[in-house]
């Protein structure tokens, strides 16, 4: 764990995929999980608390290819050089 502007932090891995979570100190609080692609949140809890003060738990999952991790269904590409949606992602 490392603590970061009075914010704890906790990282690992997940099946390729990079995993923060920033727990909340009260275990009851909502949780809110962000798909990002290569950060880890810090910003977005920041941002998120300055601007309504609430307290909860993030947990940031990055390291996502969007075509191959978050479309649920197959697609064609809608454009030249762009890959297929290859729908593996979980619904």
């Amino acid at each position: 764990m490392n603590k970061e502007k009075n914010c704890i932090k906790e990282k690992f891995s997940i099946d390729g995929k990079e995993v923060t979570l920033y727990p909340a100190q009260e275990s009851s609080s909502p949780l809110i999980v962000l798909n990002q692609y290569d950060d880890d949140g810090a910003a977005v809890l920041e941002e998120v608390r300055k601007l309504t003060g609430k307290v909860f738990h993030l947990l940031c999952v990055s390291n996502i290819n969007w075509n191959h991790d978050m479309s649920p269904w197959l697609e064609p590409p809608t454009r030249p050089r762009l890959e297929c949606l290859r729908g593996t992602g979980l619904i």
